[in-house]
Order: C-alpha cells, then structure tokens, then sequence
C-alpha cells in the first residue's frame, strides 16, 4: 500500500526515486531547509457502468504532498489525501 511505502522511505527515500516511480511533482514549493513537493491525479469514474443510469461522471482526486530536506533530498514527512 502507498501509505508502507512511505512510512518505510521516510528517512531513506529521496525525491529522485519517488520521481522513478511516479514522475515529476506537480508542484515544488521551496523552504529554507526543505522542500515540499506536490503529485495530484484525477480519476475519472463512469457512473453509467456501476448504476446502469445516464449521469455525470464522478472525479476522484487523490494529492500527495510530501516533505524533502533540501541538503540530503530525503523524505521526511508526508501526507495523503483523497477526495
């Protein structure tokens, strides 16, 4: 799950191999001693498939915001948010 992978990487993950895996952050906002960086996906789920009905589709939107230290560029902190 993504939340073992994180909590694993803090401390030895760094922004360089979570880019291998997802891709380039969204957004980087830089800090004195770290920087945060930002991913957002948006799903988009046909709800005519799961309720057989003519309606707009639903977005689901997930945002990974997760902390870097400048020198070192190791994970230290993170948050997941779906909504």
């Amino acid at each position: 799950m993504l939340t073992n992978y994180l909590d694993k990487g803090v401390g030895s993950l760094t922004y360089e191999d979570i880019v291998k895996r997802w891709h380039s952050a969204d957004e980087i906002i830089e800090g004195e001693k770290t920087f945060t960086a930002i991913w957002i996906r948006e799903d988009y789920i046909d709800a005519t498939i799961v309720k057989h009905s003519f309606s707009s589709p639903n977005v689901f939107t997930e945002k990974k915001t997760l902390v870097f230290d400048s020198k070192t560029r190791l994970l230290l902190s993170y948050k997941v948010e779906d909504y």
